[in-house]
């Protein structure tokens, strides 16, 4: 985590999960590629954030 938000800090799973969903995306919305792509929404300040993860779907 905090290599892509630097000021987390753990305090329970279950806020992990209300601040920072994760979801795994079958097309890519800049490119119009199909492809598979996980992005990471960051509710934990006053604006949102997508963050696009660099994982791997095999």
């Amino acid at each position: 985590m905090r290599r892509y938000i630097p000021a987390y800090k753990f305090s329970s799973w279950r806020q992990i999960h209300k601040l920072y969903p994760i979801e795994l995306f079958k097309a890519n919305w800049e490119t119009g590629n199909a492809e598979e792509i996980f992005v990471m929404l960051d509710n934990s300040g006053e604006q949102q954030k997508l963050i696009k993860l660099p994982i791997e779907v095999k």
